[in-house]
């Protein structure tokens, strides 16, 4: 059996082993360009994981900043603003907000100082950190007996 083309009759055998050729060099074709394109696909991946990680060391340095630079200065129980719908809580919210900022702050400090931007932010806060942690009150005050051994516990 005869294939018929523009030019001339192919023979089947012939006919599919060009069809063949045709097909793989497609998808070489194809490969290729997707080793191509892929770099600039990861570069363009790259620059925006970059801008992300920008914005959040931003926002996380708009969070912590205020709680570690007043801890490490003895200012915090001066300078942070109580709000709070219940009673009672007063005494503990700064204990809350240190703890809840170095809890959530610390895998990013445990990546240490280095010479990048970053690493040079990293190092501060945790100098501010050890710092705070240091003039932080060894005892808290008493807390409210209920006529027993135990503290009164409030939910």
């Amino acid at each position: 059996m005869y294939y018929k083309t523009d030019e001339k009759e192919i023979p089947k055998n012939l006919y599919l082993i060009y069809k063949k050729n045709i097909m793989r060099n497609l998808l070489v074709m194809l490969i290729l360009f997707s080793f191509l394109f892929c770099p600039a696909v990861n570069a363009r991946q790259n620059k925006k994981g970059q801008q992300d990680r920008v914005f959040w060391v931003k926002t996380l340095i708009q969070i912590a900043d205020p709680v570690l630079s007043n801890l490490a200065n003895g200012t915090l129980k001066k300078n942070m603003p109580y709000e709070s719908l219940g009673t009672g809580r007063n005494d503990f919210s700064y204990l809350e907000a240190v703890g809840r900022t170095v809890c959530g702050i610390a895998p990013w400090l445990e990546l240490g100082a280095d010479d990048t931007a970053e690493g040079k932010l990293r190092e501060k806060y945790i100098a501010l950190t050890v710092k705070g942690l240091k003039n932080a009150p060894a005892k808290p005050a008493a807390a409210p007996r209920n006529g027993m051994d135990n503290p009164t516990i409030e939910s």
